[in-house]
């Protein structure tokens, strides 16, 4: 992700969590390689606000939030 998304949600208050499993490894701790891919797949694919955390994704979306389950979980 080399620009800046608007998009990134940086207050958890009112947001739905979602813990997986890292996609490469499979390990409960994203590496870089991983969250960078995760990152680009939402700034893809969401249309609300996220953020992508060391094992958990946040989406203020719940439709994001479905759509992330269904194709990384």
């Amino acid at each position: 992700m080399t620009e800046v998304d608007h998009r990134l949600l940086l207050n958890f208050d009112n947001s739905k969590r979602i813990f997986i499993r890292d996609p490469i490894d499979g390990s409960r701790v994203f590496r870089n390689d991983s969250r960078e891919m995760l990152f680009n797949w939402c700034f893809e694919h969401c249309q609300g606000r996220y953020w992508i955390g060391m094992g958990f994704g946040v989406f203020e979306n719940d439709e994001d939030a479905t759509v992330f389950t269904l194709r990384w979980a």
